[in-house]
């Protein structure tokens, strides 16, 4: 199975970062490049996200890790 990852550091609060990530994301994807989610974001979920980058195609993705801040 192919697996990707990416990181970024981003100067703010943990629990901000969170909040966009998870619950803006899933009210609101458009300003992401993203055009449609499918399924919850939740640890060993399977979900079908949209992109701009090819719009006629779902990724469909496992979350394998999900670390919330403490």
């Amino acid at each position: 199975m192919k697996t990707y990852s990416t990181s970024i550091e981003i100067n703010t609060a943990p629990d901000r970062v969170w909040s966009v990530l998870i619950d803006d994301l899933q009210r609101d994807p458009g300003p992401f490049g993203i055009i449609r989610i499918d399924g919850t974001i939740a640890l060993n979920s399977r979900i079908k996200l949209r992109s701009e980058v090819d719009p006629k195609r779902d990724f469909a993705l496992t979350v394998t890790a999900f670390d919330a801040p403490s």
